[in-house]
């Protein structure tokens, strides 16, 4: 809502539309929500393609799911489109949630956060 001092127009409103693009477009999930049974191994994959004219570079990987999985990043395109896998060895009951961050390099943000649960029955 804007206020003038014209009488004519004392209030009037203004509308916006935005659109936000993000700097991946993960397939076929936006994270990882794994399920298994115990004794149950399960792997995972996401492909991660640049949603941006311009490469962007994954300079490093960090994750908090240290002990629970592996995780493992393959290049196919180098700028332009990556696998990331997750692997998990359902050996106890678990449940936990984390998150894998990829530190960018050239992109408008310094990193790219995918989520990740993991249940273990």
């Amino acid at each position: 809502m804007v206020q003038t001092n014209d009488p004519n127009y004392s209030v009037f409103y203004i509308y916006l539309q935005i659109s936000v693009k993000t700097v991946f477009e993960a397939m076929p999930y936006k994270g990882f929500y794994i399920f298994a049974n115990k004794g149950e191994d399960v792997a995972k994959k996401i492909n991660l393609k640049n949603s941006l004219k311009s490469p962007v570079l994954v300079a490093d990987l960090e994750h908090n799911l240290e002990g629970a999985a592996q995780i493992n990043l393959i290049t196919i395109k180098p700028g332009m489109q990556y696998d990331l896998h997750i692997s998990v060895k359902a050996k106890e009951i678990l449940k936990r949630s984390g998150f894998i961050r990829l530190k960018l390099k050239d992109a408008p943000r310094d990193e790219y956060i995918i989520p990740v649960y993991i249940e273990i029955n």
